[in-house]
């Protein structure tokens, strides 16, 4: 039996991550366990407490309460949303997607689940990571598995978003990537059908094991120096900035992370003057090859304090690779 679910916490508060400004808190657990840490919110017109004064409610807007948990806990408005706007409870997510991977005959005891969830659950990130039985292994003999990475809201700050595929943990580091296998993404709008999510996850769960081979493309394609330089200093200068670009270029080659001890200079990432800093687990290979070039920017991605620019820089990995073998 997995351990009850654990908050993990950085050392220091002020360092604790944060998802559009707000602190988040991290669990990890079986089904069982984490499915007690999701809170429920309802739905309740936006007006004003009289106090004896005249006044009404607004009729375009409404507010969402996030309900107590426990007995003596209180209720906690997080957010003002329109008319129109489909509320998505967090639990219907989650209750959908084990409904999903049960659908898909893979034995739920086994899923391990890690939920993110900002301080009054406004924000909620998902991952169910699935079995053994569902991994594949590399040359370098790190584990890819298959993840399911659920994204809501219940205030209209973030669509819902869910992503099926392949991808790697090293470690105890989280450092993730893969290849997308299917995503579905919607606003919360009279427009979500939340049907299709269901239809979403069961197809794709189904058949995310028929394509494992894909996988091992990016170890197979092998880069050649000059054109990962060019792509380091040109694209992923343009798209990361000059000190990712940097830091990811010396990953990629050597399996350091680097500083920049002249953070003024004037040069091309490639050949900044660098101290060579920790070693990057899962991040040494024997040649320069598409897919250990995406754990240097998994390995960047991963690291970011706030949670929704870690978010965007995973999604922008695969068309940065792709753009990277387009190259060469």
């Amino acid at each position: 039996m997995m351990p009850t679910p654990t908050v993990r916490r950085l050392a220091l508060p002020s360092i604790r991550q944060k998802w559009l400004g707000v602190p988040v808190t991290e669990f990890t657990g079986d089904i069982a366990q984490i499915a007690r840490k999701i809170p429920r919110f309802s739905r309740v017109p936006f007006a004003l407490n009289s106090d004896g004064s005249p006044c009404k409610e607004n009729p375009y807007l409404d507010m969402i309460i996030q309900e107590p948990t426990n007995g003596p806990a209180t209720r906690v408005p997080i957010g003002v949303v329109s008319k129109s706007y489909t509320l998505l409870q967090h639990r219907s997510v989650f209750e959908r997607a084990v409904n999903a991977i049960r659908a898909a005959k893979v034995d739920v005891d086994k899923i391990r689940v890690d939920l993110t969830l900002t301080d009054h659950g406004e924000r909620m990130a998902l991952q169910f990571l699935f079995p053994d039985e569902f991994s594949t292994t590399p040359r370098d003999g790190r584990k890819l598995s298959l993840r399911l990475y659920c994204i809501n809201s219940v205030d209209g700050s973030h669509v819902f978003d869910a992503s099926l595929g392949w991808f790697r943990l090293v470690c105890s580091n989280g450092l993730i990537i893969g290849t997308i296998k299917g995503r579905f993404k919607k606003a919360h709008t009279e427009f979500l059908d939340i049907n299709k999510i269901d239809e979403f996850l069961k197809a794709g769960i189904a058949g995310a094991t028929l394509d494992r081979w894909r996988l091992m493309r990016w170890e197979s394609t092998k880069i050649r120096e000059d054109v990962f330089r060019r792509w380091v200093d040109e694209s992923l200068k343009s798209a990361w900035g000059v000190k990712a670009a940097t830091r990811a270029y010396h990953i990629a080659r050597y399996g350091f992370d680097v500083e920049l001890p002249v953070p003024f200079e004037k040069a091309l990432p490639s050949q900044r003057t660098v101290k060579r800093a920790a070693k990057v687990p899962g991040a040494e290979f024997d040649d320069l090859n598409a897919f250990g070039i995406s754990q240097a920017l998994s390995w960047l991605a991963k690291e970011r304090r706030e949670l929704q620019e870690h978010l965007n820089r995973e999604r922008q990995i695969r068309p940065l690779i792709k753009r990277l073998i387009a190259l060469n």
